[in-house]
């Protein structure tokens, strides 16, 4: 099973993903793919926050700011395991800003990963940020909320189940 929580940023979609992600799997079959890159105090706070709530919940983390679908083929697999992916706007920021590859490059590549990993893994929930396009938006955030909602668009078609959360 495939399920996609899209919603705005702290709205509760992480911890919504991670007791989803217990109620299917048991200890020792929960993997935690990470894929922020950490900028700052305040990026470093955050990936600090996510590892205390899931402390003690029995999932495997595996670090995979790029290439999802390779990481966890690298670290064994998973085809009897439950995967979270937090977050595909992580990895679309990445792919933007870290790899410099246009938006379309990067949606196409990302999907096609998660396509990959949806072929290796029992089940697979992924955590996605939607973000209302404001006229203060820079051109390279417009940008980058443009092609999120792109991605968004594509894991929800081929998802087995969409939750949106609404403020």
């Amino acid at each position: 099973m495939t399920v996609l929580i899209i919603g705005y940023p702290e709205s509760g979609k992480s911890e919504l993903a991670e007791n989803m992600v217990m109620e299917m799997a048991s200890p020792g079959e929960r993997v935690y793919l990470a894929t922020m890159i950490p900028c700052g105090d305040e990026g470093a706070a955050r990936v600090e926050r996510h590892r205390k709530m899931r402390e003690g919940k029995g999932f495997e983390t595996i670090e995979a700011p790029f290439d999802v679908a390779s990481s966890v083929e690298e670290n064994g697999g998973c085809a009897d395991r439950t995967v979270l992916l937090e977050c595909l706007s992580n990895l679309a920021a990445n792919e933007l800003f870290e790899r410099h590859v246009s938006a379309d490059a990067a949606a196409d590549r990302i999907s096609s990963d998660i396509a990959r990993l949806k072929g290796f893994v029992r089940d697979l929930v992924i955590v996605s940020n939607h973000y209302e396009i404001k006229a203060d938006f820079d051109e390279e955030t417009v940008m980058y909320a443009k092609m999120l909602d792109t991605l968004n668009d594509r894991i929800s078609a081929v998802a087995d189940k969409v939750i949106r959360i609404e403020p």
